[in-house]
C-alpha cells in the first residue's frame, strides 16, 4: 500500500515508544497490522491499526497492544499506534499483545515539498497560490473552516485537456505532541455545517423532469451552434461583402405587410442552391412567422403558439435587446425579424441563426439577405401540450435575436472576427434570462435588478399552480447551471471529455457573464449592466477575452480569481466580496428541484466535492485524498448518488474549478494540503469561519 505524502511541515524529535497500558489477553494467538508496508514522506504521520485473534481465528475484543519502533531515528510511534516519519529510511512498527506480535515496515521517503506556505487568513479573507504550492492550514479553534478551490484558469479550449487532479490533506501534530511531551489529541469530528438554503416551512420544490428534457433539446441545439459557428469561420467573411443595415442608412422603406408566401434558403449554408417555399403563419409590426409549406401540411404551427411568440417578442424582447447588444440590424429593410421553421435543422436542434444571411447572394449563394431565425416547429408547438407544455421557444427566441445582433457586429469588425464561442453563447444565455426576468417582472414577479431567490420561484409556483411561460427561461437556466457546475469535470470554455451528458459550457459561461454583469455592470440597478454587454458586442471592441479586459479593466486570470472568490463567499456567514453576485442567490435557487437527481444533487452551490450523501459539505483535518464528487449511478427511477471509490481520480477541464471544504476540530497543529495533477493551476483558499 502506498500512502503518498508530499511536504515536510514540522520538525519533530525522535523517540522510541513502548508501553503497556493494560493487561494482555492470554488467548491471543495472532495479530494483524494495517496498513501493510506504508510509505510516507518525512514529517507526516500514519495511523496503524492492530487486531488480535484467538487460535480459532476469532477476533479478541478489547485487546491492549504495546507498540514499538525498530528505528527511533527514522520513525516514532505512540501508545495508540500513530507513527510519525522523522528521517529517510525504514523502521519496523510492531504491535504486541498476549505473547503474540506483528510488524509492518514503514518506508520514509524524502519530502517532495521543498517547503510549506502557512495559510494565515482571518474570516472572510482569501489568498491564491500556484497549483504546486504545499499549504498548511492551522488547527486554530474547533469550527475554523476553509474553502479550498482548485482551478485551471486556461483559455486553451481543448476538450481532451483533462488531467486527473487530486487534493491530499494530512493532519500535522506539534513537535511536543510527537515527542510525547504533550498528548497526541484525538482527531475528533469537528463542528458540521449545513450549507443548504434555509427554506421556509412548506416551500414547494419543483419537479425538474421537464427542464431536464428541455436540456436535452438545448444540448442538441448547442452542438449545432458549435458546428454553425465553425462553418461561418470557414467562410472567411469580409466587411466588403456584408450588407448595410438600415440603422446605418439615412432612411428605409415604409413598413409593408409581409407576403403570404416566400421562398427562403432553409439549410443555413452558403452552398445551398435551392430555396424552399414558406407560408405566412402570423405577423405583427416586429416579427413575421413563416413555416415550411410542406411541413405545414402535416405539423402546422398552431395559432396559439404563433400568437404567444409574437406577443413575447414585442412585449419583452424587441426593446430589451438593443439595450444589451446594440441596435438590431435590418439589412433587408423590411423593419421586421423573420422567424421561419426549417425541416433542415440537424439533430432536432431547436433553432439557429446564420451570419451568411448578412451577405449578398454574390458572396454567399445560400444567403437570405436579411435577419432570419430558423426554428424547429416542434419546439414552438410544445407550448400547446395540454399536460406537459414547454415554453423553451420563448427564451430561445431571445437567445437567437442576440446572435443576430452580435454576429452582425462580428462580421463588421475589422478584420471580421467572432467572439470565442463560450463568450458568444454565454452572452446569448444572458439575453434569454434577462428577457425572462423582464417578462416575469411585468406579470408580478420579482423586480429586475433584485436578488432572485428560491422563494420567488416557489411562491409563484404555489400561487399560480405552475411555472409561468414568462419565467420558463429562468428556471431552465437554473437546471443547466446545476448540471454544468456540480459535475466533474467541468469547464467554462468547452465541454471536457468525460463530462456529464448534460454538461454545457453555455451554462457555465452564463454563470461567468452573470457574475461579470453583476460585479462590473452594476446589474442591481435595473438593466444597467446592458451598457457593459453592449460595449462587448460592438464592432469597435476587440473580440474574445480582450473585450472582457476592455469593459472591466481586468485580465482573464484576474476575473477568474474574482469569480472563484465570489463563489466561495456567496451566501456564507461572511460578507460578500466587493465583486459579487448581486441579482441571483445561487445557493438558494439551485436547490429548487425535488428531482430528478441530475438537478437535485445532495449538496449545494458551489458544490464542494467533500460533500457526503447527507449533504454536509465539510470534512475534518483527517488524512484523505479528494478527487471526485458524488457520482450518479443506475438508470431510470433507480438513479442515485453514491460516494466515489477511494482510488477514483477525476479530471478538471480547461478553466474548470473544484471546491473542497475543510473544518478543524482544533486538535493537533493543523493540516497539510497538496494538490497533484494541476501544477499550472491555482489554489484559492478562503476562510469561511
Amino acid at each position: 500500500m502506498k500512502i503518498r505524502r508530499l511536504c515536510l511541515l514540522i520538525p519533530v524529535l525522535a523517540f522510541s515508544a513502548c508501553g503497556d497500558t493494560g493487561t494482555t489477553v492470554d488467548t491471543i494467538a495472532s495479530i494483524t497490522l494495517t496498513p501493510p508496508s506504508p510509505s510516507i514522506d518525512v514529517g507526516l504521520s500514519v495511523q496503524f491499526e492492530a487486531q488480535a485473534r484467538d487460535a480459532g481465528g476469532i477476533v479478541v475484543p478489547n485487546a491492549t497492544f504495546t507498540w514499538a519502533t525498530s528505528n527511533s531515528s527514522v520513525a516514532s510511534i505512540t501508545t495508540d499506534g500513530l507513527a510519525t516519519a522523522l528521517t529517510v529510511g525504514t523502521a519496523a512498527i510492531t504491535a504486541s499483545a498476549g505473547g503474540a506480535s506483528a510488524s509492518e515496515v514503514l518506508i520514509v521517503e524524502p519530502s517532495q515539498c521543498a517547503g510549506r506556505v502557512d495559510v494565515i487568513l482571518s474570516a472572510g479573507q482569501f489568498q491564491s497560490y500556484a497549483g504546486d504550492t504545499c499549504l498548511f492550514l492551522p488547527s486554530g479553534l474547533n469550527g475554523d473552516r476553509y474553502r479550498v478551490a482548485v482551478s485551471r484558469p486556461t483559455l486553451i479550449s481543448d476538450p481532451d485537456d483533462v488531467p486527473a487532479v487530486a487534493l491530499e490533506i494530512n493532519p500535522i501534530f506539534s513537535t511536543a505532541q510527537v515527542a510525547g511531551v504533550e498528548p497526541v489529541p484525538a482527531l475528533a469530528e469537528p463542528l458540521s455545517y449545513s450549507d443548504g438554503p434555509a427554506f421556509a416551512e412548506g416551500m414547494q420544490l419543483l419537479d425538474g423532469t421537464r427542464f431536464l428534457e428541455d436540456a436535452a433539446v438545448k444540448e442538441r441545439t448547442r452542438r449545432f451552434h458549435m458546428e454553425l459557428r465553425e462553418r461561418e469561420e470557414a467562410l472567411g467573411l469580409r466587411t466588403s461583402g456584408v450588407l448595410p443595415s438600415r440603422p446605418f442608412l439615412a432612411s428605409g422603406p415604409v413598413l409593408a405587410d409581409p407576403p403570404a408566401r416566400a421562398d427562403l434558403f432553409l439549410g443555413l449554408t452558403c452552398d445551398q442552391v435551392a430555396t424552399s417555399p414558406v407560408a405566412l403563419v402570423a405577423f405583427n409590426d416586429d416579427l413575421v412567422i413563416y413555416q415550411d409549406s410542406v411541413q405545414g401540411m402535416t405539423a402546422a404551427v398552431s395559432p396559439a403558439s404563433s400568437a404567444r411568440m409574437l406577443a413575447f417578442y414585442s412585449d419583452y424582447v424587441r426593446d430589451l435587446m438593443p439595450q444589451y447588444w446594440g441596435d438590431t440590424p435590418d439589412t433587408d429593410g423590411n423593419g421586421r425579424i423573420i422567424l421561419t421553421t426549417s425541416p433542415l435543422l440537424p439533430d432536432s436542434a431547436a433553432a439557429g441563426v446564420f451570419s451568411g444571411d448578412f451577405r449578398s447572394t454574390a458572396n454567399c449563394a445560400g444567403s437570405n439577405q436579411g435577419e432570419v431565425m430558423y426554428f424547429d416547429n416542434e419546439v414552438i408547438n410544445n407550448m400547446d401540450d395540454p399536460t406537459d407544455p414547454s415554453f423553451l421557444a420563448l427564451s430561445v427566441m431571445a437567445h437567437e435575436l442576440k446572435h443576430i445582433t452580435s454576429l452582425y457586429h462580428s462580421v463588421r469588425r475589422a478584420p471580421p472576427q467572432f467572439h470565442n464561442l463560450w463568450i458568444e453563447e454565454g452572452t446569448a444565455e444572458i439575453a434569454q434570462t434577462m428577457a425572462s426576468r423582464v417578462a416575469w417582472a411585468a406579470i408580478g414577479g420579482p423586480a429586475v435588478g433584485s436578488v432572485l431567490d428560491a422563494a420567488d420561484i416557489s411562491d409563484w409556483n404555489t400561487a399560480n399552480q405552475g411555472i409561468a411561460p414568462e419565467m420558463w427561461g429562468i428556471v431552465g437556466q437554473i437546471a443547466d447551471v446545476i448540471v454544468a457546475l456540480s459535475t466533474q469535470p467541468n469547464s467554462l470554455i468547452t465541454n471536457p471529455a468525460g463530462a456529464s451528458s448534460f454538461h454545457t459550457f453555455y451554462a457555465s459561461s452564463w454563470h461567468w457573464h452573470r457574475f461579470i454583469g453583476d460585479a462590473y455592470g452594476n446589474a442591481s440597478t435595473p438593466l444597467a449592466d446592458g451598457q457593459l454587454f453592449k460595449e462587448m458586442t460592438d464592432s469597435l471592441t476587440p473580440s474574445g477575452p480582450a473585450a472582457l479586459a476592455q469593459v472591466t479593466g481586468r485580465t482573464f486570470d484576474q476575473l477568474y480569481e474574482d469569480l472563484i472568490v465570489a463563489m466561495s463567499l456567496h451566501r456564507t456567514s461572511q460578507p460578500e466580496p466587493t465583486r459579487a453576485f448581486s441579482t441571483w442567490d445561487l445557493v438558494d435557487v439551485t436547490a429548487i428541484f425535488a428531482n430528478p437527481p441530475d438537478v437535485a444533487p445532495p449538496h449545494s452551490y458551489p458544490w464542494p466535492i467533500t460533500t457526503n450523501l447527507a449533504g454536509s459539505s465539510t470534512v475534518g483535518f483527517t488524512a484523505a485524498v479528494y478527487s471526485c464528487p458524488l457520482k450518479l449511478v443506475g438508470t431510470g427511477d433507480a438513479r442515485a448518488y453514491q460516494p466515489p471509490a477511494a482510488t477514483d481520480r477525476c479530471g478538471i477541464g480547461p478553466s474548470g474549478v473544484r471546491f473542497h471544504d475543510f473544518v478543524s476540530s482544533g486538535a493537533g497543529a493543523g493540516a497539510q494540503i497538496v494538490v497533484t495533477g494541476a501544477p499550472t493551476g491555482r489554489i484559492t483558499v478562503t476562510r469561511l469561519r
